[in-house]
């Protein structure tokens, strides 16, 4: 079985490595998560979880057989299935680290406290235009709005740094509701701040809808929670008044025009996550005549290239055409039989590890299973530590289980 000695120091400095310096300095959109593939695989085969990883490597390997006919580049096909490995290597890393992992809440408190480091370190960085790119994520916000400097630490964009502390956020969120402390509070503050700078219309609204599903889902639990259920009636009243007063004092602020750009199919990054993701990807399907079991991995670049390009009417050709959505993208590679089994899976698992057990995991479980509709993509390391987050069975001495509602 897999230790816990390696923690709290060498495996805490690891992990925030992971999670907030994964490309930093890297070339060639390397990540640390993929170098270290061959230590985690040393620990996993160590730890006797040889059959997992070669088990489900196997799965996808056997399905990749189906698409001999219809692939189009082995090459391609070759390495989107290491990273495939590389990957799956990763999830069950971080999965059974959890299992056993004694010190959750330190980890996460080392990990908001680096996050606050960041956000200082990055409001320091802002008033010099030179290096501001390095923290803040300067692409067009909306179209036809005024530039935003957005807050994505060292990430590729705000959005997927947004992610990346989604799971600190609701963690001090409810550590907090549970049993106050300053220190706590302080941290969500900066938590909180951070993702109201890096301003993800995505995983903001995923947030949103995570709380509201997550009400109407534990209704009657909430109910029995004194705190929870005021944290719920503040937190809808707080938005209602918020709402209100932008409406009336500052009604063309940037989260009204993103929203109705949204609405209106105008905002062309809101589109492509989404809806438009999924019809890309119905095309591609048909382009092949692969609609049940897909094209094959590391196809879509190739295949979808001239349809993607013909949809958006490009008028400077692109280096790489991609869909920004883990599932729609999913769908691509393994059609409408392996969308179906991904989704089957993901249910599975929450009956399984009795996620709804759980408030936090709850909470954790209901983001990634909207978010992985309308962004990310199949090989974001971020997505997997969520689902492991989500389903992983904490040992009950954890702090983890105190957030169960009775």
């Amino acid at each position: 079985m897999m230790t816990d000695r390696f923690a709290p120091r060498p495996f805490f400095m690891l992990a925030a490595l992971v999670l907030f310096f994964n490309r930093v300095l890297l070339p060639f959109g390397l990540q640390y998560s993929l170098l270290l593939t061959p230590f985690l695989l040393y620990f996993l085969v160590k730890a006797g979880k040889a059959k997992e990883v070669f088990g489900l490597c196997g799965v996808f390997a056997t399905w990749s057989l189906v698409h001999l006919s219809v692939i189009v580049s082995l090459p391609a096909a070759l390495l989107s299935f290491a990273l495939l490995c590389a990957t799956i290597i990763f999830a069950l890393s971080v999965f059974h680290r959890l299992v056993v992992l004694d010190s959750i809440a330190a980890l996460f408190r080392w990990l908001a406290k680096v996050n606050a480091l960041l956000l200082i370190v990055a409001c320091l960085v802002y008033p010099f235009e030179q290096l501001r790119s390095l923290c803040w994520y300067l692409n067009e916000f909306t179209p036809n709005h005024v530039l935003i400097p957005r807050l994505k630490i060292f990430e590729l964009e705000a959005a997927h740094y947004s992610m990346t502390i989604v799971p600190l956020v609701l963690y001090f969120i409810f550590k907090v509701l549970k049993r106050f402390q300053f220190s706590d509070f302080l941290l969500l503050c900066t938590l909180i701040a951070s993702l109201v700078l890096s301003f993800s219309f995505g995983v903001l609204s995923c947030l949103v809808l995570t709380f509201l599903l997550l009400f109407v889902l534990r209704l009657t639990k909430i109910y029995r929670s004194f705190r929870l259920k005021w944290f719920f009636l503040a937190g809808i009243g707080s938005t209602i008044v918020v709402c209100i007063f932008l409406f009336v004092i500052f009604p063309d602020n940037p989260l009204f025009f993103r929203l109705n750009n949204v609405l209106t199919g105008v905002d062309t990054s809101g589109r492509g996550r989404t809806y438009e993701a999924f019809i890309l990807a119905q095309k591609i399907l048909q382009s092949q005549a692969a609609s049940a079991f897909g094209i094959g991995l590391g196809q879509l670049k190739i295949v979808g290239r001239t349809i993607i390009i013909q949809y958006y009417s490009y008028t400077s050709m692109p280096d790489v055409v991609r869909l920004p959505n883990s599932t729609a993208e999913f769908m691509v590679y393994y059609g409408y039989v392996g969308l179906a089994l991904r989704l089957a899976v993901q249910v599975y698992c929450f009956f399984r590890f009795r996620v709804h057990q759980d408030v936090y995991k709850m909470s954790v479980f209901l983001f990634v299973f909207v978010y992985q509709f309308t962004g990310s993509y199949i090989f974001n390391p971020m997505e997997y530590v969520l689902w492991a987050l989500a389903f992983a069975p904490y040992p009950s001495r954890l702090t983890f289980k105190s957030f169960t509602v009775q």
